[in-house]
């Protein structure tokens, strides 16, 4: 495989940096982009990103640069970098001038908090509207890496994943080195999450150390927690075995226990008795778990699945719990069976049920589609992008078993409601990536 000769990094923190060191020294030329002109200058100068990640020289195929547009402008492969509640902001800024076939991968570990989207997701929906034309490839790259450690040569291993195997073994040869091992696959969704939602289990880490407690408190966090992740996971659509790998298990362990671990650093100070407000004043670099427990708390209570640590960890940050109170809380709920049938059933079928009919629109034609959880906000994303107004309800669990959710259309015409269900039928095919013709045959509608 002819590898590219160009590639540009969009942010210059301390992961974007040991990112920009690998590449410049697997021979790339590499243009690093800060939003700050004062850093960039400081970055030119001084060679080294002394805020960030000190100690580290950058190569001399390292060009630092504030021009974000000059960056990514005819870049083969592009790394985004940024923290996740400003990811919107920068993509939808670069989306117009990136290549039509460029390698866009993400190494930011986030879920937006208005929309509840991950990074991938951001991407493809910005690009759709300001890029239509683009027909590149789109990555994830997650797994237990501090950037200190990449930046210093250490041994570390790490996933990328991409819609085809193809494209993440692309981007396995883009990063891959002798001491930067690289593993490839296609669970986008699975990477994103485990990545996402274990600084927020680093957190609850944290605040036990801080508390006190022992290893014994924070092997079973990180287990229950693992058992978390894994259950909203396989909720949205990854595959449950994504989670026992580098970037659930892996990633949750490094993150969990490592002195290195802003999120671990946020809850050790918040264990210690340190106000949110106060910790935020003392931190130069950003630790997305923050963000995260509010998005996540959210996407978790909207499609249904149980989270207790990150239920405790959201009343700790944002509704001043004292944390010996959350761990209290944590171990005084109802007893239970460690791992259920019910789970493991669920994370193996997830299969979406025929159209169903019920109320749920309170006036005009409608038509409801009953989806497994596992697949609701992928479809919902999808079907948005078609330009196809729809609401996601709660389903009764008498008409919807095991499912629970249901994506409705609102329409005035039965012929409308026809096109509708095409619609799905497509989109069943790009989530299955297999003919999905006929799944939904029949028309089911009335008027309120």
């Amino acid at each position: 495989m002819t590898l590219p000769e160009k590639t540009a990094v969009i942010g210059a923190g301390s992961w974007g940096t040991a990112l920009a060191i690998l590449l410049a020294n697997k021979g790339f030329e590499v243009d690093l982009c800060g939003h700050r002109p004062e850093q960039v200058e400081a970055l030119r100068s001084a060679r080294e990103n002394t805020t960030y990640l000190p100690g580290f020289p950058l190569p001399d195929k390292v060009r630092p640069t504030a021009d974000l547009l000059e960056a990514v402008s005819g870049k083969p492969v592009v790394v985004m970098v940024v923290p996740s509640h400003v990811y919107r902001e920068v993509f939808t800024r670069l989306a117009p001038h990136l290549a039509p076939d460029a390698a866009i991968i993400s190494a930011t570990k986030g879920i937006e908090n208005e929309t509840l989207l991950t990074m991938n997701q951001v991407m493809a929906e910005v690009l759709a509207r300001e890029n239509p034309g683009f027909k590149g490839q789109l990555g994830v790259l997650a797994g237990p890496s501090f950037a200190r450690e990449v930046a210093a040569g250490i041994p570390t291993a790490v996933t990328v994943a991409a819609n085809t195997i193809e494209g993440a073994r692309f981007f396995q040869n883009i990063f891959h080195t002798e001491r930067f091992r690289v593993y490839a696959g296609t669970d986008v969704i699975g990477l994103e999450l485990g990545g996402a939602l274990k600084n927020i289990v680093a957190i609850a880490a944290g605040i036990c150390d801080g508390l006190g407690y022992g290893t014994n408190t924070r092997a079973a966090l990180i287990t229950r927690g693992l058992a978390e992740i894994t259950r909203l996971g396989v909720a949205m659509g990854a595959k449950p075995r994504t989670f026992s790998g580098l970037a659930g298990m892996g990633d949750l362990v490094l993150t969990c226990t490592g002195d290195l671990s802003r999120n671990r650093q946020v809850g050790l100070k918040l264990g210690q008795g340190k106000t949110l407000a106060q910790i935020l004043a003392e931190m130069e670099m950003v630790a997305e778990g923050i963000k995260t427990t509010r998005s996540a708390r959210a996407l978790a209570l909207k499609i249904g699945v149980e989270m207790p640590i990150l239920e405790e960890v959201h009343a700790m940050l944002y509704e001043d719990k004292p944390c010996g109170e959350a761990v209290q809380s944590l171990l005084g709920r109802d007893q239970k069976e460690e791992i259920e049938e019910a789970e493991l059933a669920a994370s193996e079928f997830c299969i979406p049920i025929k159209s169903v009919n019920h109320n749920c629109h309170p006036s005009g034609l409608y038509v409801a589609i009953l989806f497994s959880i596992h697949y609701v906000l992928k479809a919902e994303q999808l079907l948005r992008q078609r330009g196809i107004s729809l609401d996601v309800v709660p389903v009764p669990r008498e008409i919807s078993g095991d499912c629970g959710m249901a994506i409705t259309f609102a329409s005035t015409q039965l012929a409308e409601v026809q096109a509708i269900l095409d619609a799905a039928n497509i989109v069943l095919a790009k989530i299955f990536h297999k003919e999905a013709e006929g799944v939904f045959h029949e028309i089911q509608w009335k008027k309120q």
